[in-house]
């Protein structure tokens, strides 16, 4: 498991870096916005077309994550939990 503060070294430079050796990855957001997804959809794309796993839990409250992304994940097969409740869990594993 790799924990991520966004201090030292961004995100998705740390996404993209974990991908290249990837065949399971399991990920844990509070929403599904394009803003998040778009910097890395190639490697997610990548991880699959490799034979990967992508598995991603999120919430689905509508007012902030994109249901159309949402379904376009699902399109090229990643595994997506969703949970209403999710929002209280994911922040506090980030605090």
């Amino acid at each position: 498991m790799l924990l991520i503060n966004n201090k030292d070294r961004k995100l998705f430079d740390i996404l993209k870096e974990c991908f290249r050796n990837c065949k399971e990855c399991k990920i844990a957001v509070a929403y599904v916005r394009n803003s998040g997804i778009n910097p890395i959809i190639g490697d997610i794309d990548t991880v699959l077309k490799n034979g990967g796993r992508i598995k991603l839990l999120s919430s689905i409250q509508i007012r902030h994550s994109t249901l159309k992304l949402i379904y376009s994940m699902v399109q090229i097969n990643v595994s997506i939990l969703l949970d209403h409740q999710i929002f209280p869990k994911v922040h506090y594993l980030m605090a």
